[in-house]
């Protein structure tokens, strides 16, 4: 059913964005889990058009699930939605985004901005951002360290 809900808004969001883009912002900070990560698969969905006009409101839109502690969310947001499918979409605007979003001290925000690159469209795009696991890198708190790593390993697998 969650799978179908998160489907349903993401092309609900492609085929009305102005009208949709709205109720998007209520789920993406609604109480349930469910309804957050439906707001932030639907983003993903909608930037696989990749529609240049959509790239800023979009990255807006999930802006505060980078946040959430809730796993299901935190696990569809960096490695999924911002490192499968926004930095294809979006590459400049993801970066830079990226680069906003690493100076933030919430250990949740920076998991996300480093998992980002352990997808394989993420670890693509890292050799044009090296400065930002190397930013991560000085983060000592043991899930942005892990996230650092995991990101870390997975490049290495692209280069090998």
């Amino acid at each position: 059913m969650r799978e179908m809900a998160a489907s349903l808004m993401g092309r609900l969001l492609v085929e009305a964005f102005p009208d949709v883009l709205p109720i998007a912002r209520e789920w993406v900070s609604a109480h349930d889990p469910r309804l957050r990560r439906a707001a932030v698969v639907a983003a993903k969905h909608a930037a696989r058009t990749r529609r240049t006009e959509w790239a800023e409101p979009l990255l807006d839109l999930i802006e505060p699930a980078l946040r959430d502690s809730d796993d299901y969310v935190r696990k569809s947001l960096g490695p999924f939605a911002l490192g499968d499918q926004f930095v294809r979409s979006y590459p400049d605007a993801t970066l830079a985004r990226l680069r906003t979003w690493m100076e933030d001290r919430d250990e949740n925000v920076r998991w996300n901005v480093a998992m980002t690159f352990s997808a394989a469209s993420g670890s693509r795009v890292a050799q044009r951002a090296p400065d930002i696991l190397e930013y991560l890198s000085a983060d000592e708190r043991p899930l942005v360290r892990s996230a650092v790593r995991t990101a870390q390993r997975r490049i290495r697998t692209l280069v090998a």
